[in-house]
């Protein structure tokens, strides 16, 4: 269970940050949201998950016989569930093609549902909430340039294999929880945003990015 949750929680919320990132870098608008109302983050990396997850798919297994929008399933049959697809749907996303931090209601199936709802969620979500708030703040004047993309071949996840940024250092706009540490105690948070990127590339908190 250990092994399961240090490699499922590495690759992908590293592949999370890397595909957020790109898509947020791609709208500079949505940059500035961000910036303008730091408190949209959370908001953001939900939007993030359901507009390109680091998981496209999984599988199940039928209990019993039955149909579901048309297609029949029948007891012990496997069934794959494209998760990239449902996060799509119109019917519970307007305008799903669109790529908004502002979006509300988001109803995402990144993390599978039900029984099988994923172990790690919670922390996937701290982990990126971290990784992305870092990267704004260190580098205000962060910027993707044009490149091509080289996604990873792993079936079922969609990663990157690098995101190449141009950052320039200067003093930053801040984020950040406004919760104390109890005595003696410092948050996770504080500890990462005094880390180097190249020290959170170590972590496997962001993708390899030049």
């Amino acid at each position: 269970m250990v092994a399961l949750l240090l490699g499922a929680g590495n690759v992908t919320t590293t592949d999370l940050l890397g595909n957020g990132l790109k898509n947020l870098l791609q709208q500079p608008d949505q940059v500035q949201i961000l910036r303008d109302n730091p408190s949209l983050i959370t908001n953001a990396i939900e939007e993030m998950l359901r507009y390109e997850g680091p998981v496209t798919f999984t599988g199940r297994i039928a209990v019993d016989d039955r149909e579901l929008a048309g297609c029949p399933m029948h007891r012990g049959q496997s069934v794959t569930l494209a998760i990239g697809a449902a996060n799509y749907d119109p019917r519970l996303h307007k305008d799903p093609h669109k790529f908004d931090v502002t979006r509300e209601d988001i109803d995402h199936l990144a993390f599978g549902g039900g029984r099988r709802y994923c172990l790690g969620a919670p922390l996937a979500r701290l982990e990126a909430q971290i990784g992305l708030e870092t990267l704004l703040a260190r580098f205000p004047n962060l910027r993707m340039p044009e490149q091509e993309l080289v996604w990873k071949t792993v079936p079922g996840f969609r990663g990157l294999e690098k995101l190449i940024e141009q950052r320039i250092g200067v003093k930053g706009m801040g984020f950040g929880a406004a919760v104390n540490p109890a005595p003696g105690k410092r948050r996770l948070g504080d500890v990462l945003r005094e880390c180097q990127p190249e020290d959170l590339l170590k972590f496997g908190m962001i993708p390899e990015f030049i």
